[in-house]
């Protein structure tokens, strides 16, 4: 689920990207510049004999975003 609360603004820029297994928030006024990431879970890579894409997801952690945060260009925001 991604919520963002129903007041003031929030700006996406183009490209940015937002995976979602369990919970990401935003607050208000909130600028995310263009090819951000923010995900709240990686990936599982334990297994050599299997892809990584077959391994499944891995530690779903929220990801809070608190208002008035600026995210610059290409930033990343991890689980936790």
């Amino acid at each position: 689920m991604v919520s963002c609360a129903s007041v003031p603004a929030r700006r996406i820029g183009a490209d940015a990207t937002i995976n979602c297994a369990q919970l990401v928030t935003m607050g208000e006024n909130v600028l995310v510049a263009a090819r951000c990431f923010i995900a709240d879970f990686g990936h599982a890579y334990e297994r050599l004999d299997l892809p990584v894409l077959s391994q499944g997801k891995r530690d779903p952690m929220p990801v809070e975003i608190g208002a008035g945060s600026w995210l610059g260009s290409m930033s990343l925001s991890c689980p936790g």
